[in-house]
């Protein structure tokens, strides 16, 4: 038992050595990016009499405390993509992940250091923020919304391990960084989508709905927005620990998907766009929704199958991308636009 732990807790610390020394740069700058812009926000009021001071923070707390965390987790989910995507980008650029590969780390040991110190990096900027916000309410008397800021710092962590973890997982099964970053962008996305969509299905009109029916569909379609931790409003007090449950569980599930992707990508693929070929149909999927779209609000705008309504033209560019999928995954295997460098004379 001894044995088994200190060789553990030697190649703990050779993991963890390793790599901080590859991306030790995009750790700290991380964890600057989500803490200093917080504090920067109440610099103009250092040089201001102590009142106006109090009266800024004050503002600033209650702005966070009873309106959610707003714009403080689309910057924190943004930065911590940022990171899930640069430290898998910048190891295989520097040709650090095939060397690693080669050593005695496995391929799990390699995945766990860049989660671990990914989600370390995230949870120490978030606590140092909400260290400071704590300690300045007390001195401001405002210590009744501690509890408010708290459950808001708890959103805002979760969304932002939440997104470091998507990012390594897509980086676990793609190679190129457009693509994890375009994988990123539709997952923060598609709640609004959806929202916009379900919107536009189920809207009746001023006419047909009362106004009970009308408020329901109103916080239906906003609790879907809600999914996505891009956002301006978010849900405050206990509402915000239920969205933070919902974020957990996506960082569970990416973590997992990351294991079982990361050991399974086949090595002489690892300079591809795409691991997994299957994965371009992705790729044929949402360039088929895009086109989708266009044609169909062009159909509608030109009026060739008659005026449009709400909900048709999201249907009809659905029904679209179908046939669309087919042509475009035609026109790139005809082009060879799907077919990596390491595919070359196979």
């Amino acid at each position: 038992m001894t044995t088994w732990c200190g060789t553990h807790n030697k190649r703990l610390a050779a993991l963890i050595y390793r790599e901080w020394r590859m991306n030790r740069g995009l750790y700290v700058t991380a964890g600057a990016l989500i803490v200093l812009p917080w504090f920067v926000l109440l610099a103009p009021a250092l040089n201001a009499p102590w009142r106006a001071l109090h009266a800024l923070f004050a503002a600033e707390l209650a702005s966070i405390a009873l309106g959610g965390p707003g714009t403080l987790t689309t910057w924190n989910v943004l930065i911590s993509g940022a990171l899930g995507l640069g430290v898998f980008w910048n190891d295989r650029r520097r040709g650090g992940l095939t060397v690693a590969l080669a050593g005695p780390l496995s391929r799990r040991e390699i995945l766990e250091g860049k989660l671990g110190l990914g989600w370390a990096t995230v949870a120490a900027a978030h606590l140092i923020f909400w260290g400071g916000l704590t300690a300045a309410a007390e001195g401001f008397g405002k210590a009744s919304l501690i509890g408010n800021v708290t459950e808001a710092e708890v959103l805002a962590w979760a969304a932002a391990a939440a997104a470091l973890a998507v990012a390594v997982a897509l980086s676990a099964a793609i190679g190129s960084a457009f693509f994890v970053a375009l994988g990123q962008v539709v997952w923060l996305a598609w709640p609004r989508v959806a929202a916009s969509l379900v919107a536009a299905l189920t809207y009746e009109g001023p006419q047909i709905m009362r106004l009970a029916a009308a408020e329901r569909w109103m916080l239906v379609v906003r609790d879907i927005r809600w999914l996505s931790p891009i956002g301006t409003l978010w849900p405050g007090h206990g509402l915000a620990l239920v969205y933070a449950l919902y974020y957990a569980g996506w960082g569970g599930l990416a973590t997992v998907l990351a294991a079982f992707l990361w050991d399974r990508a086949p090595y002489e693929r690892l300079a591809a766009s795409f691991y997994f070929p299957v994965l371009w149909n992705a790729v044929y999927g949402l360039m088929a929704l895009a086109s989708g779209v266009v044609l169909a609000v062009f159909v509608h705008q030109t009026g060739w199958i008659g005026a449009p309504s709400p909900g048709h033209t999201d249907a009809l560019a659905v029904v679209l991308a179908v046939p669309l999928w087919l042509g475009w995954r035609w026109l790139f295997t005809r082009l060879g636009w799907s077919r990596d460098p390491s595919e070359e004379g196979a």
